[in-house]
């Protein structure tokens, strides 16, 4: 689990500012992320758990984090391997939430 939601979600916005500064203006915001941590499957998984379920609340989609991670599960075998990082997918997404006043 990441060290805070803080840490995170300051993480969040260094690397859009950086992947967007390095993008020619021709061109979308927001281009895919190589994400990895050792194993590439815990911590990357709730990173990438995180960021599409942000995504989804950011474009009004219905947020299914059960069945997204089942969905990267088919790609990636134990993504989110804790219950720990699991309840930390679900404490970003609240605070998320209430960052932007929608809750």
């Amino acid at each position: 689990v990441p060290y805070g939601l803080r840490l995170l979600r300051h993480h969040r916005v260094k690397v859009r500012r950086h992947t967007n500064s390095m993008l020619d203006t021709s061109k979308s915001l927001n281009p895919p992320v190589v994400v990895h941590c050792s194993a590439g499957v815990g911590r990357t998984g709730v990173v990438i758990l995180t960021e599409l379920m942000i995504s989804c609340l950011e474009h009004n989609e219905r947020v299914e984090v059960p069945m997204m991670l089942s969905h990267l599960r088919q790609q990636r075998m134990l993504m989110v391997q804790t219950i720990s990082q699991y309840k930390f997918v679900y404490q970003v997404l609240i605070q998320f939430l209430k960052n932007s006043r929608l809750i």
